[in-house]
């Protein structure tokens, strides 16, 4: 399936049952699981606890049937469910305006899990510029990714900083300026990844025969795409819930509030049921 699996969770929960039933594959398009920048940088990343993500594009007239969430947003929804297995959705806070239609143009949304993580997520189809960008925060390295390039890169702070052992109103005025020159280098290496050109969509369904041949899990399972879906749709709640309009009988404003009928779950399911079975 396309993403977003479906165009709402209760229509993405009868998907993922009827696979059940039948006992078929069932696989969500969700292709930047297979982007060589994330495949990069996947493997060192243990137990993210801040993640920030961009993806901005203009308006292109298409997918105007979905808003900005369903449509551009959902794909770094769906890179935080696979990061954030176990925990649990806390707390959705949401942002966004329509400008051409009744849909959200531009959205921002804030996510608190069980386990501590926070991501921040923002969202244009009427941007003046492309963007697919995230910065991932782990308590040791801080890996940042370029969808688009692609391209990837990790930062590992040094121990002295890691342990908190640094004193910087210690340091010589000397010290500090040979730190500045170097970009702080010496505490905070970079190391730009290697990202092997891949063709993310033959690998996407190459991943999809394979799953069919020997019965393992896809990369983005159903249950992955219905996480995904609940999440968008509880993004769109909560910026339903916020109004832009100073006069609500006005329609001169160019930011206008978005409709949605929307209703958010009692409570969150924890993320990512499933486990990719080896092989």
């Amino acid at each position: 399936m396309e993403k977003p699996l479906a165009g709402s969770r209760d229509q993405a929960r009868e998907l993922v049952a009827a696979a059940a039933r039948s006992k078929c594959v069932l696989q969500v398009g969700h292709i930047e699981q297979f982007n060589p920048a994330w495949l990069a940088v996947r493997p060192h990343l243990r137990r993210p606890r801040y993640i920030e993500a961009e993806r901005c594009s203009g308006f292109s007239f298409r997918s105007t049937d979905i808003g900005v969430v369903h449509d551009l947003m959902i794909h770094d929804l769906d890179l935080v469910v696979s990061l954030a297995r176990g925990a649990t959705l806390q707390d959705i806070q949401g942002l966004g305006v329509s400008v051409f239609g009744k849909l959200e143009d531009m959205a921002q949304a804030r996510l608190q899990f069980s386990d501590g993580l926070v991501v921040n997520l923002t969202a244009s189809r009427v941007g003046f510029r492309t963007s697919r960008q995230m910065t991932i925060f782990d308590a040791t390295a801080c890996a940042r990714i370029d969808f688009s390039v692609p391209s990837a890169e990790l930062v590992r702070p040094q121990r002295q900083l890691l342990s908190g052992e640094f004193d910087s109103d210690s340091l010589a005025d000397e010290e500090k300026q040979r730190l500045i020159d170097n970009s702080f280098a010496d505490l905070l290496p970079r190391t730009i990844l290697e990202v092997e050109p891949q063709n993310a969509l033959l690998n996407e369904l190459a991943d999809f025969v394979s799953s069919i041949q020997t019965g393992s899990m896809p990369r983005v399972s159903g249950q992955q795409g219905l996480d995904a879906v609940e999440i968008a749709d509880g993004v769109v709640e909560a910026i339903h819930q916020h109004h832009w309009d100073d006069d609500a009988g006005s329609h001169g404003a160019m930011f206008r509030s978005t409709q949605s009928t929307i209703v958010p779950p009692a409570t969150w399911p924890a993320m990512g049921n499933t486990t990719r079975k080896a092989g």
